[in-house]
């Protein structure tokens, strides 16, 4: 488990009051004990509201389909099974804001990898035979200015790989992710 530091742009376009597409790119800084290094994200998604949308600041709930690559390089060791791998992954997902009233909102979702390739690069410990990908985030938004929103979220990713000889290897990063949101 690590706490990385790092940088997450997102984009999210609602086509009409219904459907959205939503695009995300996102770097951390890992450090933990003896390992060093970075893991990086990229997810494309389309969606659907779930309820009316009147109020694109307003209480809104979403599903989404999307493909998501995400790459994790850490210091090298065999032992502890460390070093380079990427898993690629087509998965579903849910988010939504709540308004609390015009100007704090709560949000939070979570995406679950269906259909997943997995790569481990180096060192080899074999090939990858199965994986889990998950991903959940929770925040609070406040509103500073008519189209500009301040915001906190909290993120948890959990990647898993299990490998032919047995072994497995497992990543769960926790990101704190302070960022400024304006609507167009």
């Amino acid at each position: 488990s690590n706490l990385g530091l790092g940088t997450q742009v997102d984009g999210l376009a609602w086509l009409n009051s219904r459907f959205l597409a939503e695009m995300g790119l996102r770097y951390s800084f890992v450090n933990h004990q003896n390992f060093s290094g970075n893991w990086s994200q990229f997810r494309l998604a389309l969606g659907a509201a779930l309820n009316e949308v009147k109020n694109i600041t307003g209480t809104k709930l979403w599903g989404r389909v999307g493909f998501k690559s995400q790459r994790i390089s850490l210091t090298t060791d065999s032992t502890a099974l460390t070093g380079v791998s990427s898993l690629q992954s087509g998965f579903i997902g849910i988010s939504g804001d709540y308004a609390l009233d015009s100007t704090l909102t709560l949000h939070g979702g979570l995406d679950w990898g269906l259909i997943r390739s997995e790569k481990q690069n180096s060192p080899n410990f074999g090939s990858p035979e199965g994986s889990t990908d998950l991903s959940g985030f929770f925040g609070a938004s406040y509103r500073w200015k008519d189209n500009i929103w301040l915001n906190a979220t909290f993120s948890i990713d959990y990647l898993q790989m299990d490998f032919v000889n047995g072994a497995n290897a497992d990543q769960t990063l926790f990101s704190i992710l302070p960022s400024v949101m304006i609507y167009f």
